[in-house]
């Protein structure tokens, strides 16, 4: 449950909006909405000068607290008063002990004369016997469910506190269980209703366990979440805390998204030797390999030694370049690895460099070997000839470059 008060960092306000209720509301006044509008904007301000981070939408919330404070206050004054009397305290007793310092001694003189009434004496046994029958008293004592509400959330770590886990917190004793029979049997209810409830339906006030258990609410109040909530408040609130997970996992959906994308444009700007030496095997150098037609994978056409897979390494002053290993151990399309050719079988690769002649491939006699990749090809050599390379074993193998595709020799010319 999500509140529009300044509980929670602010807690400390709540103590000093009951001195500030005291000293600047008379005690003479019968009800809290007979307070001027002019005394009410004069606490706001009062109270934002004393605490820093209080917004427009906290006023009405803290106004409320300071009348119900105020309204507080002068029951105790009553209480107190009517004990006196019980004890025999004269009334210079009574003046001198129980006066507060801010009332003005005719002010007190009346509030005396009205707790004194018998109107008041009427009132105040009706709601001492309505107390004695409520079976279901909490005992939070003066610290009330907001506060209780903002310490049950620390302690889960910022996590939502349902109005049932409130209810059930706020009617423990000291032992941590329920401080009366009746108690422990509504609090056995409420959890068999938990167990039954949806998530959706323990957010509702009008379908939640506590409306399960205790039935519809009093009109223009909400059961189990303290003073000046109502279900109007509620539901608005609950709706801007769905709102704000869901805007929540968004932003972070996006946080992730843009990551993803910065980490791929870091990628693209470093040096192809950096990116080479992210994402290439260790230890190929001296790896021995076979040379396949790529035309028919199935001939055998030479065997060699990896040389080196460093695209910046230079043959006849051009880079072999290349391109992105597809996973660790397994070469992808468009790497460029400088192979040192130890064998080779006469006349087969003449051959196939003849069928793609004859196919139109190809254009002169001057061979040149170019690395394809997925994105561009790249002219790597033009230093061999035909009959250079039909020539069989020999020195002027040393130094050939092969593209390999998936382990297939790739040969290109124009």
């Amino acid at each position: 449950m999500i509140r529009v008060s300044p509980w929670g960092e602010f807690e400390k306000i709540f103590f000093f909006l009951g001195a500030l209720g005291r000293d600047m509301v008379r005690i003479t006044i019968p009800e809290w909405h007979h307070v001027s509008t002019e005394r009410k904007e004069e606490l706001w301000k009062l109270v934002k000068l004393r605490f820093e981070g209080l917004i427009e939408e906290h006023m009405e919330n803290t106004l409320q607290h300071i009348g119900y404070l105020w309204k507080c206050s002068k029951s105790r004054l009553r209480t107190k008063i009517k004990i006196a009397h019980e004890k025999g305290w004269s009334d210079d007793k009574i003046n001198s002990d129980l006066k507060p310092e801010a009332v003005d001694l005719v002010d007190w003189l009346a509030f005396r004369k009205e707790a004194e009434s018998s109107t008041c004496i009427v009132k105040s046994n009706k709601y001492k016997e309505l107390r004695s029958k409520n079976k279901l008293a909490h005992t939070m004592s003066r610290k009330g469910y907001a506060r209780l509400e903002e310490e049950m959330r620390v302690r889960s770590g910022g996590v939502d506190v349902t109005r049932a886990d409130l209810w059930i917190e706020a009617h423990k004793n000291k032992k941590g269980r329920p401080h009366s029979d009746e108690i422990a049997r509504v609090v056995e209810k409420i959890n068999e209703c938990q167990m039954r409830s949806s998530t959706s339906t323990s957010q509702s006030i009008n379908k939640d366990p506590i409306a399960q258990v205790f039935g519809p609410e009093h009109q223009g109040r909400v059961r189990g979440l303290g003073f000046g909530v109502t279900p109007t408040s509620v539901r608005a609130t609950t709706q801007s805390s769905i709102l704000v997970r869901k805007l929540q996992g968004d932003f972070q959906r996006l946080e992730e998204k843009h990551e993803q994308l910065a980490e791929l444009v870091r990628s693209q700007q470093m040096p192809p030797s950096s990116r080479q030496q992210q994402n290439n095997p260790p230890n190929l150098r001296g790896k021995k390999c076979k040379i396949f037609d790529w035309l028919c994978t199935s001939k055998l056409v030479g065997e060699g030694e990896i040389e080196t897979d460093d695209p910046m390494h230079l043959v006849d002053g051009i880079p072999i370049g290349g391109g992105m290993y597809g996973s660790v151990g397994q070469l992808g399309v468009g790497n460029a690895i400088l192979i040192i050719v130890q064998f080779c079988v006469a006349g087969i690769i003449v051959m196939c460099l003849d069928e793609l002649l004859q196919k139109g491939y190809g254009l002169g006699s001057g061979i040149s070997l170019f690395i394809a990749t997925n994105i561009y090809e790249t002219i790597i050599w033009k230093a061999f000839s035909p009959m250079m390379i039909n020539a069989g074993r020999g020195p002027e193998f040393e130094g050939v470059v092969i593209a390999l595709f998936h382990l297939q020799a790739l040969l290109w010319w124009l």
